[in-house]
């Protein structure tokens, strides 16, 4: 992941003034439900793990040097711009959205892993990023949480993910619908992904 500390002031800034809405999503919503629960952390931290994977993105983590500068304040930030979509006030979260493209913005360069170029607001990769998370954060919950999402929680799960994917440079159309989609998603990257010298480093 990519979001500066910055996302996380943000969050403090938003919450300084009267909640206007409650998102896009609401408090009886299976993403509150989810994102709230202590095991979201689990999940977060497992979500970032795997994104390292992809090259592109370490490429990205690595040229931008801020986790190894302040590898809590860069891990905070990212966490603080998911709980911002799942359960600020809909102005909060665009607002941030709109931070976190601009940062993303400055972070290019070439994978020394591919020899291709990289953006930090590549669909592609933002498209790694939302799924490996909200995925993660599920799969916590069903696993050291309360347990699985009924069928109908599950289903509105995926769909509001595809609505706070908008939040991002993602095309909606690309991002998984479902359980099987999401399995079907990660059949497809597993070709692309590897272990780099920069995604260990990452991890150290």
């Amino acid at each position: 992941m990519t979001a500066s500390p910055d996302v996380a002031v943000r969050w403090e800034l938003g919450s300084d003034r009267p909640r206007e809405d409650y998102g896009f999503f609401g408090p009886d919503s299976p993403t509150w439900k989810v994102w709230t629960s202590p095991t979201a952390l689990i999940g977060f931290q497992r979500s970032v793990v795997l994104e390292h994977f992809e090259p592109h993105l370490a490429a990205a983590v690595a040229d931008s040097a801020g986790i190894y500068r302040d590898p809590r304040g860069r891990m905070d930030g990212t966490l603080a711009y998911f709980l911002i979509v799942a359960t600020a006030d809909s102005r909060t979260a665009v607002e941030a959205s709109e931070h976190l493209q601009k940062v993303h913005a400055r972070s290019k360069g070439t994978d020394p892993v591919t020899g291709k170029r990289y953006s930090a607001n590549d669909p592609a990769s933002q498209l790694w990023i939302h799924v490996t998370g909200w995925h993660s954060v599920l799969k916590c919950y069903e696993m050291f949480g309360p347990g699985p999402l009924s069928q109908a929680e599950e289903d509105r799960y995926w769909s509001e993910c595809v609505i706070a994917a908008e939040l991002q440079t993602v095309n909606p159309a690309d991002v998984p619908r479902s359980r099987d989609e999401v399995r079907q998603y990660f059949a497809q990257m597993r070709p692309a992904l590897c272990t780099s010298e920069r995604a260990q480093h990452a991890m150290h």
